[in-house]
């Protein structure tokens, strides 16, 4: 069996992009994120018009609108941060419509289009759209950098689908050459890192560990004609102990929607699932918090597969990345229990509707992802805790068969596990010429050439 760094290397023959130790560029732009504790978000520093000026905002895949404050936004609380945007300062601006608005939930902003220079991991995007906000209400924090879907757009879902999308950021850094295809990877990290990162236009394999699942992404369940999130299908649940028991947590057969959502701090399940979760992890509901009430430190995972019936797990959330200690709802200070032990709370919420929805604490800080929206598809895998690795960027080109036949099937047959040939330690499906074969529905060359394959 060849090395890591052997296959790595065969791989960006194979694709004709750079990987681990190799000189050729990629099409590709990173954008590091900060991570902010208070709010569980992760913060994008990017710069707006020219000259530059330098706002932060919250990174949001459930979203698909980027706005900014401006110097006089109108607004009804205090708690505004990340700068603001004024478009008479900038040469290139081009002001455009009057009528964004959007609601995230209660809260509402709206605001004005305009066209500029948008400069995102040192990389200017010319002529981007986005919004100066001139009213927000009942909403305080970050500004917001939404990187969803067009279809997500609030002008285009607001209207019904009868207003053209505008060409978002990924179309128009697609446009202009600096990424290959409308796709992007995320690595979070996990709660005691400080950072994470955006790759937009490939994936780096020294960032996952294991195999990667790579699924469809779902229309949204009340509107099936209509993909306006990052939606896959949660298949299996399961908690594993110290022994390497697994007890699964059940729910339906067929699977239940899951949405991932960077905007969103925690993560929610609907009732049932919460119920059996609790259950399994010995938990108790504390109605002055609203959370459950667990054990601390306990050495357990809970385990997600996604895209096909009993599938194994593609991320593990280790027992502390799924719970927080509780503070005392009266007086904000660390809750004990009476023998002065601290008390834990899942970082799980009890969801009001039937799907699952996946955010930064519970999940995202524990797995990387791989957003393909060209080919409605989505990478899952393990994030790694090991960043001394070197990089191993490799270009997410128009047309790559792996991601098209992922795209195309209704149920995953990746070898061993959704995901033979990607990432480091793994058992790859090595052929003599030096291409991974990636199992979809069949099997594929990522060369694009016939070839057979051992299946190990």
């Amino acid at each position: 069996m060849p090395s890591n760094t052997a296959v790595l290397a065969a791989l960006a023959v194979c694709l004709g992009v750079g990987a681990r130790g190799s000189t050729k560029a990629t099409k590709t732009v990173t954008l590091p994120l900060t991570y902010e504790f208070g709010t569980a978000s992760y913060v994008a520093n990017v710069s707006l018009g020219s000259p530059a000026q330098h706002v932060s905002l919250l990174f949001d895949t459930g979203s698909s609108d980027i706005w900014t404050y401006a110097p006089n936004t109108k607004t009804n609380v205090e708690g505004a941060s990340g700068g603001t945007y004024d478009v008479s300062r900038s040469t290139q601006a081009r002001r455009l419509s009057k009528d964004f608005d959007i609601h995230y939930g209660n809260p509402e902003v709206r605001g004005d289009f305009v066209a500029d220079d948008f400069t995102v991991g040192g990389v200017t995007i010319k002529d981007t759209t986005f919004v100066h906000a001139t009213k927000v209400v009942d909403r305080a924090g970050l500004a917001v950098m939404g990187v969803g879907f067009d279809t997500a757009q609030a002008k285009y879902w607001g209207n019904g689908g009868r207003v053209k999308p505008y060409r978002s950021l990924l179309d128009q850094m697609v446009d202009q050459g600096r990424i290959g295809s409308r796709s992007f990877s995320l690595l979070l990290g996990k709660q005691d890192a400080a950072n994470g990162s955006v790759l937009f236009g490939g994936y780096d394999t020294s960032r996952f560990d294991g195999p990667m699942t790579v699924v469809p992404l779902l229309p949204e369940p009340e509107e099936p004609s209509q993909m306006r999130h990052m939606r896959a299908l949660l298949t299996t649940l399961s908690i594993t102990d110290a022994n390497g028991k697994r007890t699964l947590i059940p729910f339906q057969s067929s699977g239940v929607s899951a949405r991932f959502n960077s905007g969103n701090p925690s993560s929610q399940l609907p009732k049932p699932i919460m119920s059996a979760l609790a259950t399994s992890l010995g938990a108790h509901y504390n109605p002055n918090t609203q959370h459950y009430v667990v054990p601390c430190g306990l050495n357990k995972t809970l385990d997600f597969g996604f895209g096909r019936p009993n599938a194994a797990p593609a991320v593990s959330v280790r027992y502390s990345d799924m719970t927080v200690y509780a503070s005392d709802s009266y007086t904000g200070e660390p809750a004990v229990n009476a023998d002065g032990s601290p008390v834990c709370e899942l970082v799980f919420d009890e969801g009001e509707g039937v799907t699952v929805d996946l955010g930064v604490l519970g999940f995202l800080q524990s797995a990387y992802l791989v957003h393909h929206l060209d080919e409605k598809v989505l990478g899952i895998a393990q994030a790694s805790d090991d960043y001394s690795r070197p990089a191993g960027v490799v270009e997410i080109r128009p047309g790559d068969r792996m991601w098209r036949r992922a795209g195309s099937s209704r149920s995953l047959r990746a070898a061993r596990s959704a995901g033979d040939g990607f990432g480091p330690g793994r058992a790859w499906n090595w052929l003599g010429a030096g291409c991974a074969v990636w199992e979809l529905e069949g099997s594929g060359d990522l060369c694009g050439r016939p070839c057979s394959y051992s299946d190990r």
